[in-house]
């Protein structure tokens, strides 16, 4: 059986050993390839002075060429923003993206904000957030950064359409939630990262790569401060982005995951840190005392029993 070659127009290649063009290409420098004709057949330039070639004898290896990669300082970056996007359907969202993020970081360090982010679903905080991306110190004009549609309940906003204030209003909302979700996924991401810092291979992230989820979370103005008090367990941070509510009935609501393999034990892993199947969640750090330390011990081993059994 043939194998696909896989190569693409540019890539380089090393030929190891290919009958009847011993003398021309065996063990020769390294060669581009010019064109691919199929997944079977590549141009590597003129070789109508070799020897016939006998065609499906041969046996080729990729060259992977070194990349020099360079990045613009931060000072520059931030007003000249590129971005790696996440979700094709979201890109014209990344400029407004990057702007709420700027608007965060400013309410962070300014005078009144005492280096916190807005309180959880505090309306009057999170205007204060859009204001300050919308300013000139944000890059912004002064204008509107963030596009107004149609109400609530009405045709929601074209997939290409730029951020919008009502989804920008959510975001800063829930800026100071801990999603043990997202947590996962940007975490790998930074680890891998560091992997490729370290090892030399693969290329980097360039610039900036946002994450933005912002359809997870409910409507502006639907949850109040007071929906979001801390209770002193582990699932605070999620409660500051669901409301007490929704985090009540994660832990009253019981799943069955089919399939607890590679992928399927970290999607148990990820619903039990979200609170799924753990009626008791645990009662604050365990070095608390040994009674709150048993009660999560118990809130733990309660919540796999419950996610894993038929």
């Amino acid at each position: 059986m043939e194998a696909q070659t896989r190569m693409a127009q540019s890539d380089v290649l090393v030929v190891e050993w290919a009958e009847g063009v011993e003398m021309e290409l065996n063990g020769c420098p390294p060669r581009r390839v010019t064109s691919v004709l199929d997944g079977h057949r590549f141009r590597i330039g003129d070789t109508s002075g070799f020897a016939p070639f006998q065609p499906g004898n041969g046996h080729v290896k990729q060259v992977v060429q070194p990349l020099t990669v360079s990045f613009e300082p931060l000072d520059v970056s931030l007003e000249r923003p590129t971005f790696v996007a996440t979700d094709f359907a979201k890109t014209s969202r990344l400029a407004g993206t990057h702007a709420l993020w700027r608007g965060l970081h400013a309410f962070r360090g300014r005078d009144g904000g005492a280096g916190r982010l807005p309180a959880a679903w505090d309306i009057g905080e999170a205007e204060e957030v859009l204001a300050l991306a919308e300013g000139e110190g944000c890059g912004g004009s002064g204008a509107s950064t963030f596009q107004t549609f149609a109400p609530e309940g009405c045709a929601p906003p074209p997939p290409d359409a730029p951020l919008s204030r009502e989804a920008a209003t959510r975001l800063a909302c829930a800026s100071s939630a801990t999603l043990s979700p997202m947590c996962s996924v940007v975490g790998a991401m930074a680890a891998s990262e560091a992997l490729k810092a370290c090892s030399g291979k693969f290329t980097p992230i360039s610039q900036w790569m946002y994450l933005e989820a912002s359809e997870a979370l409910p409507p502006a103005g639907a949850l109040t401060p007071a929906d979001c008090a801390a209770r002193g367990d582990r699932y605070d941070g999620q409660r500051r982005a669901v409301g007490s509510a929704v985090q009540d009935q994660l832990c009253h609501s019981s799943w069955f995951v089919v399939g607890a393999g590679a992928i399927g034990c970290e999607a148990l892993k990820t619903l039990a840190m979200m609170g799924v199947a753990a009626p008791i969640p645990g009662s604050g750090p365990a070095s608390s005392s040994s009674s709150s330390g048993a009660a999560a011990a118990a809130a733990d081993s309660s919540t796999w029993r419950r996610l894993c059994r038929a």
